[in-house]
């Protein structure tokens, strides 16, 4: 992604299923993350945590870039998912915007 002359990656983390973007000159320092849909159990309820996107004071200047990069990224994530899950035969069940479930 380069907005205003300046290039910035993205990167999904595996661990917390989040998409990060970093300055491609500083991919240590996290300018943007976009934490994805997911369940929790709070005091034993199952509790949607919806989408939030959190940007660092450097990326406030190009937020509506990163909103609309985030959907896409999103987007694209979700019909990789689902596309696996239709090639491997996985049934899957329609979760709202949490996407899908097995």
């Amino acid at each position: 992604m380069e907005v205003r002359g300046r290039k910035y990656i993205w990167k999904l983390d595996n661990a917390s299923q989040s998409l990060v973007m970093y300055s491609e000159t500083d991919q240590a320092t996290r300018l943007v993350w976009l934490d994805r849909v997911c369940s929790r159990i709070i005091n034993e309820s199952r509790i949607e945590v919806p989408v939030s996107i959190a940007l660092e004071e450097e990326a406030d200047e190009f937020r509506d870039e990163v909103v609309v990069a985030c959907l896409v990224l999103e987007h694209k994530l979700r019909m990789s998912e689902k596309a696996r899950a239709v090639s491997t035969g996985t049934n899957l069940a329609w979760q709202g915007s949490g996407g899908y479930i097995m």
